[in-house]
C-alpha cells in the first residue's frame, strides 16, 4: 500500500475525530436530543435490580421465544401500549477512561479512512479531486443511511435524533474527504510509448 494513502487515512483520521469532537462536546445539537428521567437515582436503583449481567436490552422483551399466538399477542399489546426501549446496559458501571475511548474513536476513524484512500487509490489516472471528495461524501451517506435509519425505523429514536446523526456523518466524511482526496489518488497513467 502507497505511503500517500496512509497520509491520507492520518489526514482523514484528524478531521473526522476532530469533526466528531467539536460536534459531541461543542455544538448543542446532540445534546438537544438527550432527555432526562424523573428520579434518575430511581430508575439507576431499579435497573441494578432487574439487571443481572451487562448487555442489550428490551422492552418489551425480545418476541422471538413467542412460541404461541397468545405470547405473541401478549406481546404486540405490550408493544403498542409502551413504554419501547432499546438500550445496553452495564448494571455494575464501568471504568470510566477518557484517554481510552479517544484512542479508540480515533483508531476507528483512521482505519476507516485508510480504507476509502485505497478506494480512491483505484480511481481513473485522471479523476479530479471534486469528483474524490464527492466520493467520500457518498461513502458518508451509505453510512449515515446504513446506521442512523435503522434505529429510528426499528428502535424508534426520535426523527431528531435520526435527522442529526444523519447530517453529522455526512458533514464528517464530507469534511475528511477533502483531507483524504488531496492524498490518496490513483497513480498517473503510464506513458504511452512512442
Amino acid at each position: 500500500m502507497k505511503k500517500s494513502i496512509f497520509l491520507a487515512a492520518l489526514i482523514g483520521g484528524i478531521i473526522a475525530f476532530v469533526w466528531s469532537m467539536l460536534s459531541w462536546t461543542v455544538f448543542p445539537w446532540y445534546k438537544s436530543q438527550f432527555k432526562q428521567f424523573k428520579d434518575s437515582e430511581q430508575v439507576s436503583d431499579l435497573v441494578r435490580e432487574q439487571v443481572t449481567e451487562g448487555g442489550v436490552y428490551m422492552l418489551p422483551g425480545c418476541c422471538g421465544d413467542c412460541a404461541t399466538k397468545e405470547a405473541e399477542a401478549e406481546w404486540k399489546k405490550n408493544y403498542e401500549r409502551g413504554p419501547i426501549m432499546f438500550a445496553s446496559i452495564s448494571p455494575k458501571g464501568e471504568k470510566f477512561s477518557m484517554v481510552q475511548n479517544i484512542i479508540v474513536q480515533f483508531v476507528m476513524l483512521f482505519i476507516a479512512s485508510l480504507l476509502i484512500g485505497y478506494i480512491l487509490s483505484e480511481f481513473k489516472s485522471n479523476s479530479a479531486y471534486g469528483e474524490r471528495v464527492f466520493a467520500v461524501t457518498v461513502i458518508g451517506l451509505i453510512i449515515a443511511i446504513l446506521t442512523a435509519i435503522p434505529y429510528w425505523n426499528w428502535w424508534h429514536f426520535p426523527a431528531g435524533y435520526t435527522i442529526i446523526s444523519f447530517c453529522d456523518a455526512i458533514v464528517m466524511w464530507f469534511l475528511a474527504g477533502l483531507g483524504i482526496a488531496k492524498f490518496a489518488h490513483p497513480a498517473p497513467a503510464p506513458k504511452k510509448k512512442k
